[in-house]
C-alpha cells in the first residue's frame, strides 16, 4: 500500500513558554547568528560544567535540532532533559514527550510507542495527560496501512473534540481531523474556536505548512 507523506505544521516551539525570556541561556543564544552556532554552543555548555542548568541547557538543544529536522538529535536531548528535570515533574515528562514527537517524525513508532507506554512517570498534570493522549493517536495513524485503520484513530480523535480534558490539545485534534477526513466542518470550528492558532492558518492556506516537526503518513 503506498502512503502520501504530508506535511504540516502542529507544534510551534516557542522557547518562552519554557524559559523566561529573561533567561541568560535564552539571551546568550539570541546573541548568536545561526542556529548551527546555538547548536554548537549548548553541545559545548552541555559538555563540561557551566553556569547554566543542565535540563536547561539540553531541553533548549533538543528544540532547536527539532526545528531544524534533526530529529534523533532531539530527540536523545529532550530524554536527557527529562532525566535532568525528573521524569516525576510536569517539565520533565513535557520533555519525554518532546522524545515521542521526534520519533514519530522519524516514523519510529516502535520507540514513540515504548516511551509513551514506559517512560512517563505518572501524569497528572492536564498539559501532559492529554498530550498523551494525542500522541498515541499519531502513533496509530502513523502505523496505518489502509484507510480502514484510520477508523479507529479518527473515532478516537472525534470523541477527543467533545472532552474538556483534550482542550489544550484541540486545534491538534482538529487539524488532524480536518488532514485525515477532508471534512472541512474540522476546519470551520478551527478557525471560528481557534482563528489566530497557527493550525487555523494552515487550513486557510494563509501559511505554508513546514516539513517539521512533524508528519503523518496517510493511506491512499
Amino acid at each position: 500500500m503506498n502512503k502520501k507523506c504530508l506535511f504540516f505544521l502542529i507544534i510551534v516551539i516557542n522557547l518562552s513558554n519554557v524559559f523566561s525570556e529573561t533567561s541568560p541561556l535564552i539571551s546568550k543564544i539570541e546573541s548568536l547568528k545561526t542556529a548551527q552556532d546555538s547548536i554548537t554552543y549548548l553541545k559545548e555548555e552541555l559538555g563540561k560544567e557551566s553556569d547554566f542548568n543542565k535540563g536547561d541547557i539540553s531541553s533548549l538543544l533538543a528544540q532547536i535540532q527539532e526545528q531544524q529536522g534533526l530529529f534523533n538529535e532531539a530527540g536523545t536531548n529532550y530524554s536527557i532533559a527529562a532525566s535532568y528535570l525528573g521524569i516525576q515533574s510536569k517539565e520533565g515528562q513535557l520533555m519525554q514527550l518532546g522524545a515521542v514527537r521526534c520519533a514519530l517524525s522519524t516514523g519510529d513508532t516502535a520507540t514513540a510507542d515504548l516511551l509513551l507506554s514506559t517512560s512517563m512517570g505518572n501524569p497528572t498534570d492536564a498539559a501532559v495527560t492529554s498530550r498523551i493522549r494525542l500522541y498515541a493517536v499519531w502513533s496509530a495513524i502513523c502505523k496505518a496501512e489502509t484507510t480502514k485503520d484510520l477508523e479507529i484513530p479518527i473515532h478516537a480523535l472525534e470523541q477527543y473534540t467533545k472532552m474538556q480534558s483534550m482542550k489544550l490539545e484541540m486545534p491538534s485534534v482538529l487539524l488532524t481531523l480536518w488532514h485525515i477526513t477532508k471534512k472541512t466542518e474540522w476546519a470551520t470550528q478551527l478557525q471560528n474556536e481557534y482563528p489566530n492558532s497557527p493550525e487555523a492558518s494552515v487550513t486557510r492556506k494563509t501559511v505554508s505548512p513546514l516539513p517539521s516537526p512533524f508528519w503523518y503518513f496517510i493511506p491512499e
